[in-house]
């Protein structure tokens, strides 16, 4: 068998559905901390039938449903499906395919499927019992079972070889049948009473019995007169049934021959009707076939007229057309004869415009070049303007610059001297500046030394509240986990109330008693409710009272009698009860002392309980002569020298009887008695009583902490406000000095710009000096220069005036001649315009002629079409007028057979009518005849009934023979009524009750002797079971301590290892301890062995699990975390030996685990706080 595939949907963080496919060999599953990994390993957990949800790390089911993050929402439901291989039959099922499926919904609801069909979980569990797989075998390996292994008890450890052995099934077996025996044992007692009782029952049982015979001999001779007068009516019913029957049938006979007149009356009126149908329809025909004959010999005779006057317009357009093309004809040749002229024409006109345009372009050459010439000249001449202009301006400059030297000197003095002062004001405002500055620092400075103070202050606060705060933290810690164990104290006490004061674990006769309240009843308890038994006697005090616990005390005897009449009244069951005034005791004498001394012995059982003294004949007489003691083995001892008793119980419900048998075994650790029901409930109160308390001082101690805490807030706040204060104070200085700075800035940029603008004043007053002397110097150069570009520009004017004056001519003549070349360019376009018009108007003749010619021939083949068309027209008329001549005469023969037929539909209407008529008088005596039927039906139905109901049928009833007269058989039925009324109440049901009972005591009876033999079949198979457990647990144990030595051997490379036994004579019972010697280690407690030592020793013990018992598949979850490397490596090789025939899928954290797995699974837990699935397949 092998794991195939694992699908999940909403399981923990899985919130979306994932599908996990697995093949043989090592499949890895890896990813991040928190991703969900171990979810894997527990959702295989679950689906393989785990009942405890802790083993899945929760608290409640709904834990498994996927609890919802900030980017999705809460599931309503989860949901496990592992698809197992099981071609080689290794599970009991006949399937190749076997899917296990679990879901749990939200509301607490739980689903569970094998290959779709629903089960139970228990279903599931026994699937996998003794396979490996179940829930006590090591197949699935989670996070802490590997020291957990070692950490169990040598009794816990037990299990792990029961498991390995396969005898979890024996052990259930045992358990089983150790319940039945108990179960037989109580049944016998149970028998016993029960058949006491049945038997008392017997006597007046058989009394009711016999007049209840009485009564039924009466009742069916009752019977048989009723019967007797049902027949004669009957009878008599039958016979006025036939009468009516002969009647309606003749009748009815009567109706079928007239309904076949009718039929056939009315058939040959349809018949007639349909041929006056037919021939109004063929009339109609043809009325509308002359009518459109009428329509169609119109329109012939209109076409024939058309195309008359058709023919006639052809002949006329044939003319028209003739006389066109003579016209046409006449133009085409006068447009001809005027394109030759024109053309002729313009070959003179093109040799003039030529030789004009020759003289043209020669002209405008000389013009362009003349141009050329004046342009560059004013070029010249306007050069020579602007530089003279320039040149002037210089001049003047140099002529104002000695009148202006004066005055320019006097300002630039006046501008320095301002400036000089502006700089000496900005030096004195920056030093004031700079005061201020220096004091407002000072400030900080203090500010700065009274804020480090109070912060140094808040410190030492902050540090006192923290003190305070962890101390009123570990207080809450304190406080919240005795406030847990008082809730989980309170939560268990008041559940334990409530079961004790519902009498939960009473039978239910007692429950119902004790619940009743009756009223002239008193009831003291029961014997559970009026006993109080010290801490660790509560299972021997159990054992010795059994069933005893739930008798009832009473004060009387009247009491009990009471209480038995309500119980038989009320069907409530049976009850035991110990009145107080007639119960005797029974107890051991004073010569009994000295086996109270005996070693382990705790003395009478009567002297180890607590009541009160108006008990103690009740409890004499269930305790007063059982002892207590330790153990079995001082049982055993005291049996032998005790001369009379009534049984010894030991402390863990071992019974001794006086004739040496011995009881005892496991109890059900699960369950508790009432006695320790008891005893829990004291000693819970008295733990929520300490708890309480102890949560008083808590809050106490809290209130003073908050005190002191307050106190500290308050220094704190204050000094957090002082803090403030100077922050405020900070801020303000701060934005002053930043304001001063800003000034300060300011001043220094204004100082020096004004020391920069001071510098170049001084600059430009020496440059003024030194431009006076140069000035005067160079005046006279500048007059003598004016005198001569004066005198160029005169020179060029002269020149372009007389080039203007060649131009002007020589422009004129070009004028006259470009107008010249105009004009015959006119001319000879106008005669390029009327040769290309008279061609055009050519053109249109000649298509207008040729366009005549088609339309003349087109007109003369219409004009043949015509003429056939008119006389296939006139011959179609004269066909059209005969056709209708013969449809006047058809229509007339028509209109004759019509009026015959309508005679002959009116009298079969009339023939018809009559015999409706009689049909409905037949009608009406048919149906009082069958009104008077259904009246003798409904009798006969109701006599029917009534035989039915005494299981007869009616021809049963027809065969009765009756003598008697209807009138005797009613005087007889009123006598035994009368009898039936005298006999009062019967009890028919005591008839039966008897023979039940009767039967019942005989089965009972072989039920108790069957259940005295089902007892030894019992004991002879629990040793059975225990003889085969013992041989397999030992034929194991011996293999497994084997292969774990050598599997120790080589995971360590050295030293050694050991299983053994605590009670090697009693193997079903004894623990087991594991010696472990670590190479170069003395041996030592596993406690204190490291952790990877611990670990690996773990692992070799499942690895030698797994080779004597294989399991198909084994799921280990972070079981390598602890190893190193060295050992990690070594694990790794006995993985991937027994991978060859296991399929392995570890979680792991480990690379060097994760090299050896054939396959990947990635587990990330995305965004929304889901895990999300990838995988990689590493090998072929």
């Amino acid at each position: 068998m092998r794991l195939r595939r694992l699908e999940l949907v909403g399981f923990k963080s899985f919130a979306n559905k994932v599908k996990l496919e697995f093949h043989d060999g090592i499949t890895a599953i890896v990813g991040p901390n928190g991703s969900g990994k171990s979810n894997i390993s527990d959702a295989i957990r679950w689906v393989l039938g785990e009942p405890s949800v802790k083993s899945l790390r929760g608290e409640k089911l709904e834990d498994v449903i996927f609890a919802g993050s900030d980017g999705k929402r809460p599931l309503g439901m989860a949901e496990v499906q592992l698809t197992l291989d099981n071609s080689d039959g290794f599970l009991p099922v006949d399937y190749n395919e076997v899917t296990i499926t679990r879901r749990v919904y939200r509301s607490g609801e739980s689903e569970f499927f094998i290959n779709r069909q629903p089960c139970r979980l228990r279903d599931i569990q026994d699937l996998f019992t003794d396979t490996g797989l179940g829930r006590e075998g090591f197949a699935i390996i989670g996070q802490g079972q590997i020291d957990a292994v070692l950490s169990a008890n040598s009794e816990d450890r037990r299990y792990i070889l029961e498991e390995t052995a396969g005898i979890i099934k024996y052990r259930h077996r045992k358990e089983q049948a150790l319940k039945k025996m108990a179960q037989t044992e109580f049944d016998l007692v149970r028998l016993a009473d029960i058949l006491s009782e049945l038997k008392e029952q017997l006597v007046p049982l058989e009394q009711q019995a016999r007049k209840a015979r009485e009564y039924q001999q009466l009742a069916a001779r009752l019977e048989e007169v009723t019967l007797d007068q049902l027949a004669l009516k009957f009878g008599q019913l039958n016979i006025s049934r036939q009468t009516n029957m002969d009647l309606l049938s003749k009748y009815q006979a009567e109706e079928l021959l007239l309904a076949d007149q009718e039929k056939q009356q009315e058939s040959e009126m349809m018949e007639a009707q349909e041929q006056l149908h037919q021939l109004e329809q063929h009339i109609d025909n043809l009325q509308q076939e002359l009518t459109s004959l009428n329509d169609q010999i119109n329109n012939a005779m209109q076409k024939a007229g058309l195309l008359e006057e058709r023919l006639k317009h052809n002949a006329e357009s044939q003319n028209e057309r003739s006389n066109l093309i003579k016209a046409y004809a006449a133009d085409v040749e006068q447009f001809s004869t005027r394109c030759a002229a024109i053309t002729a024409e313009m070959v003179t006109h093109e040799q003039q415009y030529k030789s004009i345009q020759a003289l043209v372009d020669q002209l405008a050459q000389k013009v362009f070049q003349i141009r050329q010439d004046v342009q560059q000249k004013r070029e010249q001449l306007e050069k020579g303007k602007s530089d003279f202009i320039e040149f002037v301006q210089i001049l003047a400059e140099a002529r104002n610059f000695g009148r202006n030297y004066q005055q320019q000197t006097e300002q630039l003095n006046r501008q320095i001297k301002l400036v000089q002062e502006e700089a000496q004001l900005l030096k004195s405002q920056t030093d004031e500046i700079n005061e201020q500055l220096n004091q407002k620092l000072l400030q900080v400075q203090e500010l700065e030394e009274r804020r480090q103070l109070f912060y140094e202050q808040i410190q030492q606060f902050n540090s006192v509240r923290e003190r305070i705060v962890q101390e009123t933290q570990a207080l809450s810690n304190q406080e919240k986990t005795i406030l847990q164990q008082h809730q989980q104290v309170v939560s268990r006490l008041h559940a334990l109330k409530e079961l004790e004061a519902d009498y939960e674990g009473y039978n239910y006769s007692v429950r119902r008693l004790m619940q009743a309240n009756l009223k002239r009843v008193q009831l003291l308890g029961t014997v559970a409710d009026v006993i109080k038994v010290p801490e660790g006697f509560e299972t021997a005090i159990e054992v010795a009272l059994g069933s005893a616990l739930q008798y009832v005390i009473t004060p009387t005897e009247n009491d009990a009698k009471a209480a038995i009449e309500w119980l038989k009244q009320t069907k409530s069951g049976r009850c035991t009860f110990l009145p107080l005034n007639s119960v005797k005791g029974n107890s051991f004498s004073t010569n009994y002392q000295r086996f109270w001394q005996e070693p382990d012995c705790f003395g009478p059982a009567i002297d180890l309980v607590q009541f009160e003294e108006q008990y103690l004949p009740a409890l004499e007489a269930l305790l007063g002569r059982v002892v207590v003691v330790k153990h079995l083995d001082a049982a055993i001892a005291l049996q032998k020298k005790l001369p009379s008793f009534s049984r010894i119980v030991t402390l863990d419900g071992e019974v001794v009887m006086p004739n040496g048998s011995l009881t005892g075994g496991s109890l059900n650790q699960q369950s508790h008695g009432l006695l320790a029901r008891k005893n829990e409930i004291a000693r819970l109160e008295q733990e929520a009583h300490v708890t309480k308390q102890r949560l008083a001082e808590f809050a106490d101690a809290k209130a003073e902490l908050q005190n002191e805490l307050d106190k500290i807030q308050t220094q704190l706040d204050h000094h957090q406000q002082l803090i403030g204060q100077i922050q405020t104070e900070f801020q303000t200085l701060n934005l002053e000095i930043t304001g001063i700075k800003a000034e300060q800035l300011k001043l220094a940029k204004q100082y020096a710009a004004k020391q920069q603008q001071l510098e170049e004043y001084q600059i430009a007053l020496r440059e003024l000096e030194n431009q006076a002397a140069a000035s005067m110097d160079n005046i006279v150069d500048l007059e003598e220069e004016e005198r001569l570009r004066r005198a160029q520009i005169a020179d060029l004017e002269v020149e372009i005036k007389e080039l203007e004056h060649v131009l002007e001519v020589e422009s004129q003549q070009l004028t006259n001649q470009q107008i010249a070349l105009t004009s015959a360019k006119t001319v000879l376009e106008q005669q390029q315009e009327q040769l290309a018009l008279v061609q055009q108007q050519l053109a249109q003749a000649q298509n207008a002629q040729a366009a005549v010619e088609q339309e003349l021939t087109k007109l003369k083949r219409s004009q043949t079409q015509l003429e056939t068309d008119l006389r296939s027209t006139i011959e179609q008329e004269t066909q059209l007028k005969n056709r209708k001549a013969q449809l006047m005469q058809d229509l007339t023969e028509a209109k004759a057979q019509k009026s015959d037929v309508q005679a002959k539909v009116q009298t079969s209407n009339l023939n018809l009518k009559a015999l409706q008529k009689q049909l409905a008088n037949l009608d009406k005596t048919i149906y009082n005849y069958q009104l008077e039927l259904e009246r003798i039906d409904l009798e006969l139905n109701q006599i029917s009934d009534a035989v039915a109901e005494r299981a007869m049928t009616a021809e049963q009833l027809a065969k009765r023979v009756v003598t008697a007269e209807l009138h005797i058989l009613q005087k007889e039925e009123k006598s035994l009524k009368q009898k039936i009324h005298d006999l009062g109440v019967v009890n028919l049901a005591a008839l039966q009750e008897y023979e039940n009972v009767k039967e019942r005591v005989s089965f009972l009876q072989s039920q108790y002797d069957d259940l005295t033999k089902a007892k030894d079949t019992l004991h002879q198979t629990i040793t059975e079971i225990d003889a085969t457990s013992a041989e397999r647990m030992l034929e194991t144990y011996k293999r497994l301590r084997h292969e774990f030595q050598i599997m120790f051997t080589q995971l360590f490379k050295g030293g050694k290892a050991d299983l053994e036994l605590t009670d090697p004579e009693n193997i079903l019972n004894s623990g087991i301890n594991i010696i472990a010697q670590p190479p170069g280690k003395k041996l030592q407690n596993l406690n204190l062995l490291s952790g990877g030592e611990r670990a690996l020793t773990a692992i070799a013990l499942l690895l030698a699990i797994r080779k004597i018992k294989p399991t198909p598949f084994c799921v280990l979850d972070e079981i390598d975390a602890a190893l190193d490397e060295t050992n990690l490596k070594r694990f790794v090789e006995q993985m991937r030996v027994l991978a060859r025939s296991t399929q392995f899928l570890i979680i792991t954290h480990r690379p060097s685990t994760m090299e050896v797995a054939d396959r990947l699974y990635g587990v990330t837990m995305s965004n929304d706080a889901t895990s999300q699935l990838m995988s990689v397949q590493l090998s072929s």
